[in-house]
Parts: C-alpha cells; sequence; structure tokens
C-alpha cells in the first residue's frame, strides 16, 4: 500500500461510514430489528450490560443456564465494551452499524495490498459489505461480529507472507483471538478454510 493510498484511509472510512448510517437509518429509527434480534440477541446482551458483563448464570431459561456457556453473547468480545458507554438499545444498532463498515474498510484494506486499484478496492469493500451473506445474517450478532474480521485476517496473511515480520504475526494471533471471541464458531472454522485455500493457491503460483 502507497503513501496516497494511506492518505485515503481516514476518507474512505468515513464515506463507508456515511453510507452506513443511510443504508440503516430506517432501522436506527424503527428499532431492534424483528427476528432473532428482537426474541434472543438483543435481550441477552441486555441482560450482559445490566450486570456489567460480570454475570456467570442465566435463570430465566427453562430451570437456568451457565451465562458463560452460551457462547454467542461474546462476553469476553472486545467491542462489546460498547454495551457498558451506552444504553443497550443504542449500542445493540450501533453494533450492527459498525460491523458493516468495518466489513467494507477491511476489505478495501486488503484490496490494496494485493495492488487493486483504489476505485475497484472501494467497491470491493461495499459488495463485501452488502452480500448477501452479511446482509441474511443482520439478526444473527455474533455472527457478523465474527465474518468481518475475515478480510482483516487476509491482510495480515499477505503482510506475513511477504515481509516474514513476526509483528504482523502478533495482530493476526490479536485479531483471530477477536474473531473467536465474538462468539461464533463456525464462522472462525470457516476462515481457517479460506486460509488453507488461499495458501494452496499460493504455492501453485
Amino acid at each position: 500500500m502507497n503513501k496516497d493510498s494511506r492518505g485515503l484511509l481516514p476518507v474512505v472510512f468515513l464515506i463507508y461510514t456515511l453510507l452506513g448510517v443511510v443504508y440503516f437509518y430506517n432501522m436506527l429509527n424503527e428499532g431492534i430489528p424483528a427476528g432473532d434480534s428482537w426474541v434472543e440477541n438483543y435481550p441477552l446482551r441486555l441482560y450482559y450490560s445490566s450486570n456489567f458483563g460480570l454475570v456467570s448464570w442465566l435463570p430465566y431459561i427453562f430451570l437456568g443456564l451457565p451465562f458463560l456457556g452460551m457462547f454467542h453473547v461474546g462476553m469476553f468480545y472486545s467491542l462489546n465494551i460498547m454495551y457498558f458507554l451506552l444504553p443497550p438499545f443504542y449500542a445493540f444498532q450501533l453494533n450492527i452499524v459498525l460491523h458493516y463498515i468495518l466489513s467494507a474498510f477491511f476489505t478495501f484494506l486488503y484490496a490494496r495490498l494485493i495492488n487493486i486499484p483504489n476505485f475497484p478496492s472501494f467497491m470491493a469493500g461495499l459488495i463485501f459489505a452488502s452480500s448477501g451473506f452479511l446482509m441474511a445474517h443482520k439478526g444473527h450478532t455474533s455472527m457478523i461480529n465474527a465474518a468481518v474480521w475475515l478480510p482483516l485476517l487476509l491482510f495480515l496473511y499477505e503482510k506475513i507472507r511477504a515481509t516474514l515480520n513476526p509483528k504482523y504475526s502478533a495482530w493476526a494471533a490479536l485479531v483471530i483471538a477477536i474473531q473467536v471471541f465474538a462468539g461464533h464458531y463456525q464462522i472462525c472454522v470457516y476462515t481457517y478454510f479460506v486460509f488453507r485455500m488461499v495458501g494452496e493457491y499460493i504455492e501453485q503460483i
């Protein structure tokens, strides 16, 4: 990524942010999306935030469940800190919008790193963020929280391969941990499948 592209990063992130707010404007006005968000994901995070994350037991389902074992809540997911800084209703909505913005921005970073020009890279970010998979799972909070880290991990994978600099390995390990703690382990497995396929492709060329 050249210096001109690095200078574009704040602008690109701002544009993605504006597009995200415009696209999700109705959702932000109408409230929590119907479906799994309303009946499960938001209530669980409301309970999580009301106890400042320091909760091990959920007494409201059957005879009670170990809250720590409900991995899709993402109890240790770093971006869940917003639930302690904002009212849960707004934090839940912000979480959705923010992760779509991040998915587009991380894709832009990866596309530029592999020498795709600026505008196609920008469009790649929009395409990934608005892909059928991410849009169809808007109500599945932990799933989109985990999926958006894939392009950033591809970015770091390429950095490791090109430079062999251990600092990128450390960053990749951190991002993998963030993805795991997001709470949808299937996405992590899919991510590793992608790495395997990318690695096999690179060996062939």
